[in-house]
């Protein structure tokens, strides 16, 4: 065969040789072609592989992400040299990777380490572009103790902060834990302030400091003695809050839920007391400049008042809080004048098959300044409707249902709406603010209280009265005021006095009052007086019948 092939003419053999030429430059080029697109769609793949490895709340920022061992990089050449290469920081903190010499970029920031990678390795490829990306972040231990569920050590990552590592540990300490005194302490030595408060009622990052490498949180308990300060008026969540040193004007409206729509930033008042508790000093701020010149206000102490004033101007918000036995129980706004009671039990997903639309109620909580006069006139107008059937005990209760429940109700029919649709838009409520919606489930029981043998809750029988139930309770006790029982109606809270087979809906109570001692002394009382008025005119008349 060699022989043979070397007869072939001199033009074949130059021709086999550039196709082989031609072959081997269009192989070269799709080589270089395809490495960069392998390059390109490795990077790719570096680069979306945080994201699978670490949730983040926000993008990593290269200008204040601090590196360290175990952080993964990926570092691309292009031009001259297609290169990309993974790498990860020792332990020491270094970067290393053939051809080029070994970098220190532990403690560095990325975007500090990128320029110097870029100008260090930069000088051996003069020709070409060096990226850097981070590609996965690193994981170390950090340790919580105080009063968390679960004090121990844990594993964090690089993005996470002080309030990751609380809810690793099972969250703080109901009722025993001061959300507002934690610290973090660093293994370089710096101890940051952590306020799990502020975190949890505006999100603040300044008292969430992220996790280093080795640092121990601390997360100290309530002391009986803590020092408080309050803040109302125009924030989200006014109230009394503990007091810790270093507190500024806006740090404790943080504390607050920070200001809502109506809270006027640039009026708010800060009223300090003496010791007697009398007011000394009462001061004025603009919180808008303070926000705009980067400063946190002035110092707050303990006792301290902050009034974020309202806006004269403010939009009324208006809404309406559905409970109970619908899909999406919460609060809805409504417009006034305009939303009906379905349009909002429609918004809230509609009724479970739980509801019970008998017993369903609309209120609304009453000026406690009121609630003395409304439960005044209505038991005058039980004194003057005639019915001395009412006893001291049902007044009583009365009164101490109108100071427990403080509610006004609205006459509604549930079920007149809900079944008639249109044809009960006469029924169908138009809502105002702070209403509340409460539909609750069907009880099924019925309770029997008072002077019967065994009293208690039984369950509800269609079509029973309330001697059916009071057989079922062993029967009247011999005290039982058996004339004065009493059904006090679970849909309306309205006292009736049960008239033959009287039928009982679920959840009814049926309440038998004892015969008091004061009932028979009274009769006594009225016999005896009615005895002496007796001898007296008798005595009278002898007299008479003698003169």
């Amino acid at each position: 065969m060699t022989g043979k092939l070397g007869h072939f003419p001199g033009w074949i053999a130059a021709c086999l040789i550039l196709f082989g030429a031609g072959a081997a430059a269009g192989q070269g080029l799709r080589s270089a072609k395809e490495t960069e697109e392998t390059t390109r769609a490795a990077q790719l793949r570096a680069e979306t592989k945080a994201v699978e490895v670490t949730a983040l709340e926000e993008p990593i920022d290269p200008a204040t992400y601090v590196l360290g061992p175990g952080d993964l990089l990926a570092v691309s050449f292009r031009g001259g040299v297609d290169l990309f290469q993974e790498v990860r920081v020792s332990p020491v903190g270094t970067l290393l990777l053939p051809k080029v010499p070994p970098l220190h970029v532990g403690g560095m920031t990325l975007a500090a380490a990128t320029e110097m990678i870029s100008n260090r390795w930069g000088e051996i490829f003069p020709n070409g572009r060096i990226d850097v990306s981070l590609v996965e972040l690193r994981t170390f231990r950090v340790t919580v103790a105080g009063a968390v569920l679960h004090p121990g050590t844990y594993v964090v990552s690089a993005a996470d902060r002080a309030a990751t590592l609380v809810e690793k540990a099972g969250g703080t300490l109901e009722e025993t834990a001061s959300l507002r005194r934690a610290t973090l302490e660093h293994s370089d030595g710096r101890v940051e302030h952590v306020d799990l408060l502020r975190v949890r009622n505006y999100g603040s990052r300044e008292a969430n400091p992220r996790l280093t490498d080795g640092a121990r949180l601390q997360v100290e308990s309530l002391r009986d003695d803590a020092l408080t300060i309050q803040v109302g008026g125009g924030v989200d969540l006014p109230g009394e809050y503990e007091w810790v040193p270093g507190d500024r004007l806006l740090d404790v409206i943080e504390v607050a839920g920070g200001f809502v729509p109506e809270g006027d930033p640039g009026n708010i008042q800060l009223t300090r007391f003496d010791e007697t508790g009398g007011e000394q000093t009462r001061l004025e701020f603009d919180a808008t400049r303070l926000i705009e010149s980067g400063e946190r206000g002035p110092e707050i102490e303990p006792g301290d008042l902050v009034n974020v004033r309202i806006r004269p101007d403010r939009p009324r918000r208006t809404s309406v809080t559905v409970t109970g036995e619908v899909r999406y129980p919460g609060t809805y706004p409504i417009v006034e004048g305009v939303t009906r009671l379905s349009d909002i039990i429609e918004a809230a997903g509609g009724f479970t098959a739980k509801a019970y639309l008998p017993a369903a109620t609309v209120w609304r909580e009453r000026d406690p300044e009121d609630v003395t006069s409304v439960e005044l006139a209505r038991i005058d107008s039980l004194r003057l409707s005639g019915r001395t059937g009412i006893s001291y005990f049902e007044r009583e209760f009365l009164k101490f249902n109108e100071r427990a429940l403080r509610r006004e109700y609205f006459s509604v029919d549930f079920g007149k709406i809900f079944e008639e649709g249109e044809k009960a838009l006469d029924e169908d409520l138009l809502l105002e603010d702070d209403m509340v919606v409460e539909v609750p489930d069907n009880p099924r029981m019925v309770l029997l209280l008072g002077q019967v043998r065994r009293p208690g809750y039984y369950p509800h029988h269609e079509g029973y009265g309330y001697k059916d139930y009071v057989r079922e309770a062993g029967g009247f006790l011999k005290n039982g005021y058996k004339s004065r029982t009493r059904v006090i109606k679970y849909t309306s809270a309205v006292w009736l006095k049960p008239k033959g087979h009287y039928r009982i809906d679920p959840g009814d109570i049926i309440l038998v009052p004892e015969k008091s001692e004061a009932t028979t002394w009274a009769q006594f009382m009225n016999i005896f007086t009615l005895v002496t008025q007796t001898v007296t005119v008798l005595a009278l008349v002898i007299n008479i019948s003698r003169i």
